[in-house]
């Protein structure tokens, strides 16, 4: 095997990139996500990545845990 003929593939540069550690997280991005999906489905499924678990909650804003979305901001109908 030639060195110098090792390149990296579109979804390796992305995890490289991105610091995604999950080959999971890639694999579902690389099978869910082409050309053609639109952007609320792209956003479900970056929301389902792994690496979101690992992300530490603020104290003063893990209230928001509890709301589930969308939150509705009218206070009166009229």
């Amino acid at each position: 095997m030639n060195e110098d003929n090792v390149k990296p593939t579109m979804l390796g540069s992305i995890a490289s990139q991105y610091y995604l550690s999950s080959y999971m997280t890639v694999s579902m991005f690389g099978s869910n996500i082409g050309s053609d999906t639109s952007l609320e489905i792209v956003l479900h499924i970056l929301s389902a990545a792994s690496e979101y678990n690992e992300l530490p909650v603020r104290h003063n804003e893990a209230h928001f845990l509890q709301f589930e979305l969308p939150i509705s901001d009218n206070t009166s109908q009229t």
